[in-house]
């Protein structure tokens, strides 16, 4: 029996990108025991049988998996079911939800080492004194992320900040181009097919530029986050926040009011950013110091271009309403 052929729908696409979603916060709760915490993987007695103490010091403890399946859980539940409509609408959305999914990581790296804890005294407790200590174990948790946050709270915001809105708006992306209409296709196939080849070819060269930009920005990310893992986006919001930020986006407001699309931000992001590795008194290793100067000053460029182009929308709409009101007074 022949399988049914596999069709992605914008509801599957959906489901990919809180996979992703889902993905990430396992990897952040495995990045946050590797850094942060480093709590015991197995059950110990650190303290030993004494006379003086009848019980045993025991410490908390937790496999790493468990934290790490609960916050991708949590994740996948709690990501958003639906695109929202626009671009603001995506950024506030995906930014709040990954903040959300990083507090829950924080909380449950120290649940659950505590629930270990509890489960080694749990011979030795009495059935009224195990409701209260896990409520204590709860509220002493939350407290702690309090506490944490007031260190650690730039960094969860620049995560959100980026990788939210990031897989919304590829979620978005992809769904739109799957699940577009095709269009109207020839129905003398044999006339089509001499033309394929060559549209793709045409097509493809038309992206190159796009394909390239994407590589060279993936690429810079990726090895940024392998050089310095997430601490990185500390480093992105700080230069992303320099004296240099009005030049910038004024910069890629020239851009899209030119006309041009992101891939010029990319290219003018590139020396602007080996220029500021270049301050850094280290020009032999300019290179390697573009995985912290290149993403702010892209991204910067980006939000001058979305504020250009904003600009010549209203003023096209402006112009183009016009003509319209003034025949209709004229009436």
């Amino acid at each position: 029996m022949p399988m049914p052929p596999f069709e992605l729908t914008e509801p599957k696409i959906i489901r990919i990108g809180r996979m992703a979603a889902a993905l990430f916060a396992g990897y952040y709760a495995y990045f946050l025991w590797t850094t942060i915490f480093s709590y015991p993987t197995e059950p110990k007695v650190i303290g030993g049988l004494h006379l003086d103490q009848p019980l045993p010091q025991t410490t908390n403890w937790s496999p790493v998996w468990l934290p790490v399946i609960l916050v991708a859980l949590f994740a996948y539940a709690t990501w958003p079911r639906q695109i929202p409509q626009g671009p603001t609408r995506k950024f506030i959305r995906g930014s709040f939800a990954l903040l959300r999914i990083e507090l829950f990581a924080w909380f449950m790296s120290i649940v659950c080492p505590g629930l270990g804890g509890i489960y080694l005294l749990l011979p030795m407790l009495t059935a009224a004194e195990i409701p209260s200590m896990l409520g204590q174990l709860f509220l002493s948790s939350a407290g702690a992320v309090v506490i944490m946050l007031m260190v650690h709270l730039p960094a969860l915001i620049a995560h959100s900040l980026v990788i939210g809105p990031t897989i919304l708006f590829a979620t978005d992306f992809v769904s739109r181009r799957v699940t577009a209409t095709p269009e109207a296709q020839p129905t003398n196939r044999r006339d089509a097919a001499p033309d394929r080849p060559a549209f793709e070819f045409v097509r493809a060269i038309h992206n190159m530029p796009k394909i390239l930009a994407i590589l060279i920005v993936g690429a810079v990310i990726v090895a940024g986050l392998g050089f310095a893992g997430l601490y990185l986006f500390i480093f992105w919001l700080s230069i992303f926040f320099s004296a240099a930020l009005p030049f910038i986006i004024a910069l890629g407001a020239v851009i899209g009011w030119m006309g041009k699309d992101w891939t010029w931000c990319a290219a003018v992001s590139l020396p602007i950013g080996f220029y500021f590795s270049l301050d850094r008194g280290l020009p032999g290793f300019a290179a390697i110091f573009q995985v912290f100067d290149f993403p702010p000053v892209f991204l910067a460029t980006l939000i001058g271009l979305a504020i250009a182009r904003k600009i010549r929308s209203r003023r096209a709409s402006g112009q183009s309403d016009a003509p319209g009101s003034l025949s209709s007074s004229a009436s």
